[in-house]
């Protein structure tokens, strides 16, 4: 499909894990519809997007980074104790310490090569600053849940189920001034640099999205609790967006006859610290009659771990190959895994270990199509949650509910979206 009228993208994102694919799946079908695609990113990101057929310029002024090894993690919140911690790490490692680089290379790009908008990952608030100083029309892609204030939905990042009564709405009021505490402390310096490109301050949080002309969430409205709650006009809730790829096969490595349901467990492709719950995992799979098969990612290794002899680990095994064959999986709530297991249908154990996991994992619940454990569950916990997903027709049916939302294609209405931005001018 191309569209009546092309034009020129500049798409800015960084690489945390799971912003990576939405991202993607924007550029791919901003090219597929015939517009020309830049993208100003982390060089480890360059294969990824030149892959697509998009041009690729590597930062030079914001911090070089790959989140799938420690020593080269920009944001390395996995070293916090609390989440207010990791909180901190964010805003000074990402949203507003370089601020003033990430504004520096959107005006460079923007005075290099003329787009008509751009489409900025919205953790990066320097790069919005940089885009409106430049008076260039701007989308936020939203690569978690929606994730300012809003009525009746928890603060973010707390993985908090929603208030019941009106205790519950006191604590979202009174947690929710804690969470937004440690961000608000970057305000100052983000606000420095908008001063010297002659733009407004940004007074509070919520106005944080107020440079975009519109802000993609790129989740279905059906699993984000921020879509019941009145919010800003600009906001689309989008759906899943899912990068193409070619066609992926998975090679059984069980006999054909072998009919116990198989597990899938599937841990981050970024370092989190999470070797001590996969080997739990590992350990509660041993004594189920099940097919375990664990995809180690760039951030594990199976050195040293014990492997039961019922589980197969793979360093890489595409979701959409495997996920519908999973009768359950077992996951940190990543989105990317979350998304890609209720796409096929397939009911979730979550055991979040930090950023939005949590709050990804509340919405699996409350979409019933899932359970929740603490990362620290010990292996009989851990059994019994993937046993019950195994057994729990209501949990299948929560998952199948889900699976008819995610499977929308969210990259074309992104697409469209973005097109009536570039064909307005709206900034």
């Amino acid at each position: 499909m191309t569209a009546a009228q092309t034009h020129r993208f500049l798409l800015v994102t960084w690489d945390g894990g799971g912003n990576t694919p939405p991202m993607r799946a924007i550029a791919a079908t901003l090219l597929d519809r015939g517009h020309d695609v830049r993208v100003l990113g982390p060089a480890s990101r360059r294969k990824s997007y030149e892959s697509l057929g998009a041009r690729f310029e590597a930062y030079q002024y914001a911090p070089e980074h790959d989140a799938s090894a420690p020593e080269t993690d920009i944001v390395r919140d996995w070293e916090a104790r609390t989440p207010l911690g990791a909180f901190a790490r964010m805003r000074d490692n990402l949203m507003f310490g370089p601020a003033a680089a990430f504004a520096r290379e959107v005006a460079e790009a923007v005075a290099r090569d003329r787009p008509a908008a751009a489409v900025i990952d919205y953790m990066l608030t320097g790069a919005a600053a940089g885009a409106r100083a430049a008076a260039v029309p701007a989308a936020a892609l939203v690569h978690n849940v929606y994730p300012l204030p809003a009525d009746g939905v928890p603060p973010f990042g707390m993985g908090l189920p929603p208030a019941r009564g009106a205790a519950g709405r006191l604590r979202d009021r009174v947690l929710g001034q804690v969470a937004l505490r440690p961000f608000a402390v970057g305000l100052s310096a983000l606000n420095e640099v908008r001063r010297g490109m002659g733009l407004p301050d940004v007074r509070d949080l919520g106005a944080l999205l107020d440079d975009f002309a519109v802000v993609l969430v790129a989740v279905p409205g059906e699993f984000d609790l921020a879509s019941r709650a009145p919010l800003p006009a600009a906001v689309r809730f989008v759906g899943h967006l899912a990068p193409p790829a070619p066609e992926q096969r998975w090679v059984n490595p069980w006999p054909p006859d072998d009919e116990r349901p198989l597990v899938l467990v599937s841990l981050s492709t970024t370092f989190m610290d999470q070797r001590g719950l996969a080997e739990r995992i590992l350990d509660a799979l041993g004594d189920l009659p099940v097919r375990g098969l664990f995809t180690l990612g760039p951030a594990l290794c199976r050195d040293r771990m014990s492997i039961p002899d019922n589980v197969v680990t793979a360093d890489f095994v595409p979701h959409a190959a495997v996920m519908p064959s999973a009768s359950s999986v077992v996951t940190h709530a990543g989105l990317g895994t979350v998304a890609a297991a209720l796409s096929a249908g397939a009911p979730l154990v979550c055991m979040p270990s930090g950023r939005d996991q949590g709050d990804n994992a509340v919405r699996v619940v409350e979409a019933g199509a899932g359970i929740r454990l603490p990362a620290r569950a010990r292996p009989a916990k851990i059994r019994a949650a993937i046993e019950r997903t195994l057994s729990d027709a209501g949990l299948r049916a929560g998952a199948e509910r889900m699976r008819e939302a995610f499977v929308r294609d969210a990259a074309a209405a992104a697409a469209a979206e973005l097109e009536r931005l570039a064909s307005t001018g709206a900034h």
